[in-house]
């Protein structure tokens, strides 16, 4: 709105809010350590995530080399 009537011209801006769903990522990381044996990680993977064997092996060289991998990452729901 433009208020001109005492010589001065006045602009008044309106804040709009928007409510946005926000996705927060969250990840299910897997950590090397010395008790867990690769096949009982490889099995977990693949009846937790649901991964495929290819994929499980995968993961658990990447853990077993890197120390730590994060398997899985879901979204949360809205």
């Amino acid at each position: 709105m433009h208020y001109t009537g005492t010589g001065v011209s006045v602009q008044e801006a309106e804040d709009v809010l928007v409510e946005t769903a926000e996705q927060f990522p969250f990840s299910l990381v897997v950590w090397n350590d010395e008790v867990n044996t690769f096949d009982w990680v490889i099995q977990s993977l693949i009846e937790v995530c649901g991964h495929t064997e290819e994929q499980a092996e995968q993961c658990a060289l990447i853990i077993h080399f890197n120390g730590k991998y994060a398997v899985k990452k879901v979204r949360s729901p809205t």
